[in-house]
């Protein structure tokens, strides 16, 4: 369970800046951060009582409810941003090299 946290926070970031044009990254990045906080917090007294009542199965299960909910969630939350605020990546004007797939284009991107 410790990884996926780990995952789901370097997808969620990884996600908001490939999502966001830097000028509304500089104006959310600190809303997140701020809930992020205050949602670590809260899900932490919330998962001590709920714990008290459900027991592990109940927790494993509500766990694997919300995995599948949040792998829904990125293309509806993609596709309800503003124009105004959606990344202007410019495509690679070279292609990657043969074989390396993802790493080949972080080279190019040099």
């Amino acid at each position: 369970m410790a990884i996926y946290g780990v995952a789901m926070i370097a997808h969620f970031w990884a996600f908001a800046n490939s999502a966001l044009n830097i000028q509304s990254g500089q104006r959310l990045f600190p809303l997140f951060l701020a809930a992020a906080s205050l949602g670590g917090l809260a899900g932490a007294e919330l998962t001590s009582r709920l714990l008290d009542r459900a027991g592990i199965d109940g927790h494993l299960a509500l766990g694997s409810i919300l995995l599948a909910v949040t792998a829904l969630l990125p293309g509806p939350a993609a596709d309800r941003l503003p124009a105004a605020a959606r990344s202007t990546a410019l495509p690679s004007t070279t292609p990657p090299p043969p074989g390396l797939g993802g790493i080949g284009v972080v080279l190019n991107s040099r």
